[in-house]
C-alpha cells in the first residue's frame, strides 16, 4: 500500500509532501490544481507503469513531466511486506524522457483498481503482472492492464490475439447464462451500489434491433423495468463498470493464483477519480460507504486502501459516518500563486451547506450570486451607524425579489427595521 509521496518540481506545485492513510484518503480541491495528477502518481508508485504508456488510447493517465529543462524528482514510500516502509527516489531522464527506478524487483504490493474519470479502467495483478525476469508465466501479457471507456465495454484483443478481458456487455451475458459464482457475486456488489430507497438489481436477457442478446439491468419502476445495459444511464454504467470490474479483478487474480500455486493476496488499494461523477445527490450521499460494503462482501481482503477524489459535499458529508483518526482528508489550494496539499483535520459539519463554505470547497456563500449581493448591501445598511430611510425602502424591494417569505434573513432585518423605528407594509 501507498503510505507517502513526495512530488518535486512535476505537475502544478513546486513541492508536493503527502502522507496517506491505510484505509481512507480523500483529496479536495478546485479544478486543475491537480487531483487527478495526484492519483495518476500513485497509480504509477503502486505500479511503476503510467496507464497511457502501457494503452495511448485511453485519455488519462498521461506520464508526468517535470518543465522543459528542468529536474524532477518522485519520492515514494510503500508498505514492505514485514509492514516497515519501503521506498525509493525516481528522478526524470530527458534524454531518456523516462524516469529512472532503481534496480531490482519493486516492493510487491496487492490488487490495485484505478477507477479513471474518463470511464477507463487500470487493473494491476500480483499474480499476472510481477513475476521475474526469466519467469514464464501465462497470465501475464502486460506490466498492467489498462482499458479504455470502450473497451471496458466491449472487451480489448491485445496483439498476439488473446483477449485480456471480455469486457461488460460479454462477460454479464455469460455470467448470467451459467449462473456462476462471479454473477451472483456482480449481483450483490451491484445491488449494494444501488441508491437507498430505489433498489436496483441485474435482470433477465434481451435481444434489441441487432441479433446481439444482452444482460439487463432491473430499474425500480414497474413498466419496462429491464433495460439492456448499453442504454443505461452515464451513472448506473459508472457505478455497473465500477462492481464488474471489482469482481473481474478478484475473480482473474484467484484464477492466476490458483495456475500459480499462491495464495490469493490480502492486500487492495481502490483508486477513483471523482467518486460522485454522473451521480445524484442521493448516491453521492452514500456512494463512499457503500462502494466500501461492495469490496468487503466480495473478497477476503483484510488491508483495503481508498484514494479518491471529489467535488461533492455529499461526499465529504457522508464521510462522517465511519471517517476516523487514522484516516486522511488532503485539500489542495492556490495561495499566492502557489498550489498547497494540505492535510485538514476531519470535523463532523452536520449541515451538507456547511462542507460547502469549509476549507474543501472554499465558497462564500450558498445562496445564488444575485441574492448575496442583495443580502451583502443590506448588511452593510445594518451595520452602518446611520440609518437611511430610502436606501433600506430600496434594499426591502429587492430582497422580496430575490428571498422567499421563510428565509432565515428576515428575521435579523425585521429586528434592525424594530429598532430604527421603521415599518415597511
Amino acid at each position: 500500500m501507498l503510505r507517502r509521496l513526495q512530488i518535486e518540481n512535476v505537475g502544478p506545485s513546486e513541492r508536493l509532501d503527502l502522507t496517506f492513510s491505510e484505509r481512507v484518503n480523500i483529496f479536495t480541491g478546485d479544478n486543475g490544481l491537480g487531483k487527478s495528477f495526484i492519483l495518476d502518481v500513485a497509480w504509477w508508485a503502486l505500479t511503476r507503469q503510467w496507464p497511457q504508456d502501457l494503452n495511448p488510447a485511453v485519455r488519462s493517465g498521461r506520464m508526468a513531466y517535470p518543465p522543459f529543462g528542468e529536474r524532477g524528482e518522485i519520492t515514494v514510500g510503500l508498505s514492505g511486506q514485514t509492514g516497515k516502509e519501503v521506498g525509493y527516489t525516481s528522478t526524470f531522464d530527458p534524454k531518456l524522457s523516462a524516469w529512472k527506478l532503481p534496480k531490482g524487483r519493486p516492493t510487491r504490493q496487492g490488487l490495485v483498481i484505478y477507477a479513471m474519470l474518463d470511464g477507463g479502467f487500470s487493473i494491476w495483478d500480483p499474480a499476472r503482472n510481477y513475476r521475474k525476469p526469466k519467469e514464464q508465466n501465462p497470465f501475464e501479457h502486460s506490466p498492467a492492464f489498462v482499458y479504455t471507456a470502450t473497451e471496458v465495454w466491449k472487451g480489448k484483443e491485445e496483439s498476439d490475439g488473446y483477449k485480456t478481458c471480455n469486457g461488460i456487455v460479454a462477460d454479464m451475458l455469460y455470467w448470467l447464462m451459467e449462473k456462476a459464482e462471479p454473477y451472483r457475486q456482480l449481483k450483490a456488489a451491484f445491488e449494494t451500489l444501488s441508491p437507498p430507497n430505489e433498489p436496483m438489481t441485474l435482470g433477465g436477457i434481451t435481444r434489441m434491433m441487432d441479433a446481439q442478446r444482452y444482460a439487463c439491468v432491473r430499474m425500480p419502476y414497474k413498466k419496462h423495468s429491464d433495460v439492456p445495459i448499453v442504454l443505461l444511464s452515464s451513472a448506473i454504467k459508472r457505478v455497473l463498470s465500477i462492481a464488474y470490474f471489482l469482481v473481474w479483478a478478484w475473480q482473474e487474480h484467484k484464477v492466476a493464483c490458483e495456475k500459480i500455486g499462491e495464495q490469493a493476496t490480502s492486500d487492495m488499494t481502490i483508486i477513483i477519480d471523482e467518486i460522485e461523477a454522473h451521480l445524484h445527490p442521493r448516491w453521492q450521499k452514500n456512494i463512499l460507504m457503500m462502494l466500501q460494503k461492495a469490496v468487503e462482501s466480495l473478497t477476503h481482503c483484510v488491508n483495503i486502501q481508498y484514494i479518491v477524489s471529489t467535488h461533492s459535499p455529499l461526499v465529504m458529508a457522508s464521510c462522517e459516518d465511519f471517517f476516523c483518526e487514522h484516516d486522511t482528508w488532503i485539500d489542495i489550494d492556490l495561495r499566492d500563486g502557489r498550489v498547497i496539499a494540505e492535510r485538514k483535520d476531519f470535523t463532523q459539519k452536520g449541515d451538507v451547506s456547511k462542507w460547502l463554505l469549509s476549507d474543501a470547497f472554499d465558497l462564500e456563500s450558498t445562496r445564488s450570486n444575485r441574492s448575496q449581493e442583495v443580502l451583502s448591501e443590506a448588511q452593510r445598511l445594518m451595520d452602518c451607524p446611520s440609518f437611511d430611510e430610502k436606501a433600506v425602502r430600496q434594499i426591502q424591494e429587492r430582497l422580496e425579489e430575490v428571498l422567499p417569505s421563510r428565509d432565515s434573513f428576515w428575521l435579523r432585518w425585521s429586528v434592525y427595521l424594530a429598532r430604527n423605528n421603521c415599518t415597511i407594509e
